[in-house]
């Protein structure tokens, strides 16, 4: 049996750019049980005077990369091993504007089949995910603003014209038409629930999800998710494990050749805890945080230019990128990916 210990760090809702906050990481420890929680206590008696250890907290210190990378080596040698999603929000946001305007449903210039074509769709989010555009989106949606939405997508054509995409282009001529039909860009359901249903966490909690199913069935064990206690988002996270964990015991194939799993076997439950009586969710909140705040560095710097503590975090944090072993997942474009990648290589 092993427990998954898991925080977060970049959660901004529904609010998907955000110049300060470009990655939403959802991450956590995972660790056969019984677990060694006595050994690590004794270990972050060095953390003077802090009853709870926080990210938000160490990073006020110039030399947290070489504190985060002792702590997390010390995971490791407990036989912990990291977790991990990470998000580029802007790619969900470029994701979430084809779901929206390219239904078949009820745009009539788009075919039924494209519904599964989500190759496709990956490839359309990664050529505008960068746009400006994608803010008028947003808050067109958001303000169930049509004028807003249909100065996007034409600025947004404008863009594929130049990219001679004449499908991507003739699609969302149609979604034009039917945003008076469509109940996505006219707030129908968009009720408190549903918003968090559609917030960043809730929809990256399904990919953890799968990701630690999957792994519990590779090594033949059962595990448990322990999250740090959110009055706001415990009941979301609780609706879409059962949602899911009580579907129809069925395994879709992927596109890029993963697995979404239905029916779960080996992950069990997940339920919540508070963060200041678990020094384990204290350590997730570190991961969560170090990866976010590393890669903020990453991408803001060439690799060069990178200090040396920082660097040798980065060495811990980004190998299970590339781990035949799955139990971590990057969601943008590859250019982003890759420079992440190459700081290790």
């Amino acid at each position: 049996m092993y427990s998954v210990y898991v925080d977060e760090s970049g959660n901004t809702g529904a609010r998907y750019i955000d110049d300060e906050q470009p990655i939403y990481v959802l991450a956590g420890w995972v660790i056969k049980q019984p677990e060694p929680t006595r050994e690590l206590i004794n270990y972050l008696k060095r953390f003077q005077g802090q009853s709870e250890r926080k990210a938000s907290t160490l990073f006020r210190n110039y030399n947290w990369p070489k504190t985060l990378s002792e702590t997390f080596a010390y995971l490791g040698s407990l036989r912990s091993y990291p977790t991990y999603i990470i998000v580029y929000k802007r790619y969900l946001l470029a994701a979430k504007l084809i779901e929206t305007l390219l239904d078949p449903l009820y745009n009539k210039l788009v075919p039924n089949k494209f519904s599964f074509d989500m190759e496709t769709k990956k490839e359309w989010a990664m050529n505008i995910c960068e746009l400006t555009s994608l803010s008028k989106f947003d808050n067109g949606l958001k303000n169930i603003d049509h004028t807003l939405i249909k100065e996007s997508v034409q600025e947004i054509i404008i863009h594929l014209k130049r990219l001679g995409n004449k499908d991507f282009e003739t699609y969302l001529k149609g979604s034009i038409e039917s945003l008076e039909q469509n109940p996505e860009t006219n707030g129908i359901g968009n009720h408190k629930e549903t918003k968090r249903m559609n917030s960043l966490n809730g929809s990256i909690a399904i990919s953890l999800f799968n990701q630690i199913e999957h792994m519990g069935r590779l090594v033949n064990e059962d595990f448990t998710i322990i999250h740090d206690e959110n009055a706001h988002y415990e009941g979301v996270f609780n609706l879409l494990f059962d949602s899911i964990s009580d579907g129809e015991k069925k395994d879709y194939l992927l596109s890029n050749g993963g697995i979404m799993h239905s029916g779960y076997e080996r992950l069990k439950k997940i339920h919540f805890a508070k963060s200041e009586e678990s020094p384990w969710l204290q350590m997730a909140d570190l991961l969560a945080g170090a990866i976010s705040r590393s890669i903020k560095h990453i991408l803001s710097k060439n690799t060069n230019e990178l200090d040396s503590n920082l660097k040798d975090l980065i060495t811990k944090l980004f190998p299970a990128l590339i781990d035949p072993f799955p139990h971590a997942e990057f969601i943008g474009p590859p250019k982003i990916f890759e420079k992440i990648v190459s700081t290790i290589l």
